[in-house]
């Protein structure tokens, strides 16, 4: 006897649409479950917990365990909607501690849901160090080559191709298991924030693979009676992109996602000018954007304090009359507040009682947007039941609450990547490491697929733009390829778009066009071409659905050291119609290029070239005039025409 979890809307969906023939089946003894998706075969699992008794470990595997009771069927409301739940107790009768499993298959969606804990009924304390609700053997096809595994987090350097896999591979919180074609799956934790999750692929004998997806639990306390759930995690298998796109979507929800606010556009005074005069050179600014004749329309101006600390600037007579003035152009003051490392004047460690006092101070003082860099460090008491994702998530609600709701937050980690901790607790987050001049070649070809998240965790912000490769001595590694690529690649991810460029020299007057494209940004989303079934990920697609017309807008970029034709854009797999025709119209060349059916190809491209290109569908509206492509802003016509 079995018990399969299917398709909520049953066996039709089995026969119109085969990604929808996924099913987790658990065994009579609750022991192990089955996995049934395209492109896998025989995947077999179990689940585990690892706890500390008395300073000794101790590992519970579902094998091991005897079942207590009868399988229950509770439901659980996702953003999904509700999901039926197949929930199993296993007990261990030397530690008196019952190990426990709910198993759930996504209503409509080729999606498995799991989440492991533990009840502690034992006489004492237990440690909960780890909790795996995936502990899966798989069998792919016959084609190791074409599998490959990337991690959500990783650079593009770290794909790895599952024929090349001789040790096990740590994966960071999601990713993806998918061969060329797209069959496979996409991993991630969900639902209530809880702790953060690490996967780990390790070969197998007989062309296997090892796949287990644990919740890291630090150790929490566990009381006599009490029961501990770890982070719930998914299973999604659908195409890399909207199977990202769905679990961004999911956490978002479930983290209670701020996106209101949307991504800002503006300056702010980075190091490049190594400035001397803080709040000078912000009224500097402000003159310039009052002569832009509107041309300039920053939502933020902000002081990154270069030469004196966050309590220097929050000190200084000039800044009540700084902030003042950049409200008077409808903007917001900002500043950045830096608490890495995490230490005071008297090299104590901060408690976020003085993290949150500055913040208040800051807010205060009249800074409604604060850039705040924070040491992800965490200090466990003894007895702690809270794990160490919680312990963060807890500090930055208490600065959200300090800031208030009309300050407008920006996580800036020192690990150059967005943390799921922030998400509910921020309005946007870096995604990138600084966009330094001379390193901007190396961070561009490094592509990663974080703008994905924008719109749904946050605004994304991948630190500055340029307005000119070079300008009034100012001089950008790479030079103008470079510059331009990066620009559209800013623009398209429809995050922050900032730039450190002195507006009010005369020689960058020129360039104030290269600002005007990017305001404000657009809220589209972008996805990755690539990202999951390629380790080519030079390129970046989004779709525009207006009444008037549908398009594409796609950049695609040379990221070799020689002339190449960079590939071509499939319509099909890009989400377009490959049987109508579409105009193809170049962004930076303002120029039609011709109509193009199925694909585009790109020409041979020098070394940093990229093309930024409009598809518009022709055959839509094909006795009406349409509208294929505009100059005025770098999302070709999503974010500054609002009806034709």
């Amino acid at each position: 006897m079995a018990l399969a979890l299917l398709a909520a809307c049953g066996s039709a969906c089995a026969k119109t649409d085969p990604a929808m023939t996924v099913s987790a089946t658990l065994s009579a003894d609750g022991r192990s479950f089955s996995v049934r998706a395209p492109g896998l075969d025989r995947v077999h699992g179990g689940f585990a917990a690892s706890i500390r008794v008395a300073g000794e470990t101790r590992e519970l595997v579902s094998a091991e365990g005897t079942a207590v009771g009868a399988m229950q069927g509770p439901t659980e409301t996702t953003p999904s909607g509700e999901v039926g739940m197949t929930a199993v107790t296993l007990h261990f009768q030397k530690e008196q501690v019952d190990l426990m499993l709910r198993l759930g298959r996504m209503p409509g969606e080729p999606g498995i849901l799991a989440q492991a804990g533990i009840r502690n009924g034992s006489g004492q304390p237990v440690e909960l160090l780890s909790v795996t609700p995936l502990d899966l053997t798989i069998k792919a096809d016959d084609r190791p080559a074409e599998w490959l595994i990337t991690g959500f987090y990783s650079p593009k350097s770290a794909v790895t191709r599952l024929s090349e896999l001789d040790q096990p591979l740590a994966v960071h919180e999601a990713g993806g298991f998918y061969n060329a074609s797209g069959k496979g799956f996409w991993f991630g934790p969900v639902g209530t924030p809880t702790a953060y999750v690490n996967a780990r692929f390790t070969p197998a004998a007989r062309g296997q693979l090892a796949f287990d997806l644990t919740s890291e639990m630090s150790g929490a306390r566990v009381d006599p009676g009490e029961t501990r759930w770890g982070q719930q995690v998914v299973l999604l298998m659908a195409p890399p992109n909207q199977a990202v796109a769905r679990w961004a979507e999911w956490v978002g929800k479930t983290h209670g996602a701020r996106t209101t606010k949307g991504a800002l556009s503006g300056w702010n005074s980075w190091n490049f000018l190594k400035h001397k005069q803080p709040g000078g050179e912000e009224l500097m600014v402000v003159d310039a954007v009052r002569r832009s004749g509107g041309r300039l329309r920053p939502d933020v101006i902000e002081e990154e304090c270069v030469t004196q600390t966050a309590q220097e600037v929050l000190d200084a007579p000039w800044l009540p009359d700084v902030v003042r003035t950049v409200g008077l152009i409808g903007a917001r003051f900002g500043l950045r507040l830096a608490f890495e490392p995490a230490a005071n004047a008297a090299g104590t460690p901060l408690q976020i009682a003085d993290i949150t006092a500055t913040v208040r101070r800051a807010v205060q003082r009249g800074c409604r947007y604060l850039k705040i860099s924070m040491a992800p460090a965490v200090t466990r008491a003894a007895g702690e039941k809270r794990t160490s994702f919680e312990i963060q998530r807890a500090d930055w609600l208490a600065i959200r609450q300090a800031a208030g709701e009309d300050s407008y937050l920006l996580f800036c980690d020192v690990g150059a990547r967005p943390d799921r901790a922030v998400v509910g607790c921020v309005d946007a987050s870096r995604i990138g490491p600084d966009a330094l001049r001379r390193k901007l070649p190396s961070i561009i070809n490094d592509v990663r697929p974080y703008a994905q998240l924008n719109g749904r965790w946050f605004a994304v912000d991948y630190d500055v733009y340029y307005l000119a490769a070079e300008a009034e001595g100012l001089v950008v590694g790479g030079g103008p390829l470079v510059v331009r690529a990066w620009r559209s690649r800013v623009g398209l991810s429809c995050g922050a778009a900032i730039t450190a460029d002195p507006w009010y020299r005369d020689g960058f007057k020129e360039h104030w066009l290269n600002a005007e494209v990017l305001t404000p940004p657009a809220t589209e989303h972008t996805e990755v071409l690539g990202f999951g079934t390629s380790e080519d990920w030079s390129g970046l697609i989004g779709h525009v659905r207006r009444a008037w017309g549908d398009s594409t807008v796609a950049l695609v970029w040379n990221v070799g050291k020689k002339e190449q034709t960079v590939g071509k854009v499939d319509f099909a797999a890009a989400g377009m119609n490959p049987d109508r025709r579409y105009a193809v119209w170049s962004f930076w060349d303002n120029q039609f290029l011709g109509v193009a059916k199925g694909s585009w190809t790109t020409p041979v491209l020098i070394e940093a070239a990229s093309q930024h290109l409009c598809f518009t569908d022709l055959d839509r509206t094909p006795d009406q005039p349409v509208l294929i492509g505009s100059n005025l802003h770098i999302y070709c016509g999503a974010a500054e025409i609002k009806r034709v």
